[in-house]
């Protein structure tokens, strides 16, 4: 839901900072245990429904939601976690704060979403028993069912750093990281492509794209048969190029 005037992501956390801190201000209420929490918290299942659809089938950071996890809360405010998948198999999973503002009404704010897409967002919900129903401000319904845990195969595994190298030159925002059998190739901000040793950092071969006559087409996003598979990165274009 887009609200009608844009404020800044300042504001927007000075609020639910004060949701997180003002108990009387933001409900809260007691748990199936009968302590003080929210009546949000725990392991859901999306069953029907999208959290962060976006329009024109643009995918988000998240993918195809599948879990929401909210942890314990303070005042009906917390942190948890949106797990989805994309259509390539990638999981994606993406930290939320989430704040019920009164009973029947809440907030889930996920700054990593997306670079187009509003990452606050407002629901009315409603539980019955296991059920969490959620409803946003275009009317659509957004059905969980709470789950004892989420799956291992769900949740995204952290990357274990072995080696730190410095770059011959900064890695273009757009490139990817592509691995030959030998070296791993990346697209620089000077519109060159280098080949870097994984086991020590050197770097090996270096191609100028545009002595090469590649054009627009420089950022690395795949490799096959020892060709590049390159996109432009310009505007809204579907159109990717094997050299």
């Amino acid at each position: 839901m887009q609200p009608l005037e844009e404020e800044p992501v300042s504001a927007r956390l000075l609020l639910i900072s004060l949701c997180a801190g003002l108990l009387s201000a933001c409900g809260g209420s007691n748990d199936d245990n009968g302590a003080t929490g929210s009546v949000l918290t725990g392991a859901w299942e999306i069953t029907s429904g999208e959290l962060w659809a976006l329009p024109g089938g643009v995918q988000s950071n998240l993918g195809t939601g599948r879990y929401l996890e909210l942890l314990d809360a303070t005042g009906g405010s917390g942190l948890g976690t949106a797990l989805g998948i994309h259509p390539s198999g990638v999981l994606g999973c993406v930290p939320v704060l989430f704040s019920e503002l009164n009973a029947g009404s809440m907030t889930l704010f996920a700054p990593r979403m997306h670079n187009s897409f509003d990452p606050i967002q407002a629901y009315l919900f409603e539980r019955a028993g296991d059920t969490l129903t959620l409803t946003n401000g275009e009317g659509d319904a957004i059905v969980l069912t709470r789950v004892s845990e989420i799956p291992a195969s769900a949740r995204c595994e952290t990357v274990q750093e072995i080696d730190n190298f410095d770059l011959a030159a900064g890695p273009h925002f757009k490139t990817g990281i592509v691995y030959d059998g030998t070296d791993v190739w990346y697209s620089a901000d000077d519109k060159s492509i280098y080949a870097i040793d994984p086991s020590d950092g050197s770097v090996g071969t270096s191609l100028d794209t545009e002595i090469l006559g590649f054009g627009q087409y420089f950022h690395v996003l795949a490799m096959q048969d020892g060709d590049f598979w390159l996109d432009c990165n310009c505007g809204g274009t579907d159109t990717i190029r094997r050299i």
